[in-house]
């Protein structure tokens, strides 16, 4: 952008040249624009502490699940076995 302004700026511009710094002033706003106001990603997310909070709810509604296999296997894999 600022090496078609100086062209033009000294009068040796090429055809076309206008045309090109006017869409690199353009888009450079627009990509300020989308900076200063975040993506629709970041505008979704929540901080640690929401986040905890509605885990919390999730298990007060659903409760402590032990996660058990179906079958005969009595006994549950050490790896899925809640400790505390």
């Amino acid at each position: 952008m600022a090496a078609a302004e100086a062209e033009l700026a000294d009068g040796s511009a090429r055809p076309g040249l206008a045309h090109a710094a006017e869409w690199a002033r353009a888009s450079f706003a627009d990509a300020c624009a989308r900076a200063a106001s975040g993506s629709t990603i970041e505008r979704a997310l929540v901080e640690v502490t929401e986040a905890e909070a509605i885990a919390a709810s999730w298990s007060e509604a659903i409760g402590d699940v032990e996660q058990r296999e179906p079958g005969e296997r009595r006994g549950l894999d050490p790896l899925l076995r809640r400790d505390g």
